[in-house]
């Protein structure tokens, strides 16, 4: 009997956690000129991790006047180095939560300014874990080839 009850609270903790898991959702921000490409790897991000994402897409600039208006968001994916450069002066990222995900040459006159797109863990999200597995997920494999295939160049 004893066993029987150890086994049934196994079986019950690890359902918890999974349901637990799967209502989870987390909030993206992200650049309009990433959602070919995101639209594509949400599911596969949700379907391996039973976490689901909601992605707010607007210009890079815009998402973060929304962040420093009070929007909440666990995870910021900008186009621009200024507009990240703008929460982290806020403290509103975790500048030890972020990756450089994408490579974007600007050409000039002579010279070649490259920057370094930057998606970045928020330093109040309370979803903290399913954020930084969204990271990881970022720079996977399969990321890249979507990423590939839809014209951005890769770090």
């Amino acid at each position: 009997m004893k066993t029987f009850h150890i086994l049934l609270s196994t079986v019950l903790i690890v359902l918890a956690s999974h349901c637990t898991a799967s209502a989870q959702r987390l909030i993206l921000y992200a650049d309009t000129a990433l959602r070919p490409a995101l639209k594509e790897l949400l599911p596969v991000f949700t379907e391996q991790t039973g976490f689901a994402v909601q992605p707010t897409f607007q210009s890079s600039d815009a998402l973060a006047e929304r962040i420093m208006a009070g929007k909440s968001a666990d995870i910021f994916f900008p186009l621009t180095e200024e507009a990240l450069d703008k929460l982290m002066e806020k403290g509103l990222v975790d500048v030890a939560l972020k990756r450089n995900v994408l490579v974007i040459r600007h050409e000039g006159d002579v010279v070649y300014d490259t920057q370094y797109p930057t998606a970045a863990v928020m330093a109040n999200t309370e979803n903290r874990v399913s954020a930084m597995a969204f990271l990881d997920f970022l720079t996977s494999e399969t990321a890249r080839r979507v990423f590939t295939e839809k014209g951005f160049e890769l770090p």
